[in-house]
């Protein structure tokens, strides 16, 4: 939307997506949700997440009340 470049990064041998960097947002980095079969070790408290654009989050998705959430993205 903001018609700035997003760079996907995906596994090379099984093709999940492993994440992306804006543009407009490159000190920040990015993990989809699900990305992990133990989640456990990632922390709230410890990092500053953020959910982000979950106006298109799958109805099957459980959001954490500890991470702030976003209809698009944080920055204007």
């Amino acid at each position: 939307q903001s018609g700035r470049w997003l760079d996907l990064e995906f596994c090379p041998r099984c093709g999940t997506n492993l994440g992306f960097t804006l543009e407009g947002a490159p000190d920040l980095r990015t993990l989809p949700a699900g990305a992990f079969e133990d989640p456990s070790w990632i922390r709230a408290e410890r990092y500053k997440f953020r959910h982000v654009f979950v106006r298109s989050r799958r109805d099957w998705s459980d959001l954490s009340p500890l991470v702030e959430a976003y209809e698009q993205h944080f920055r204007p």
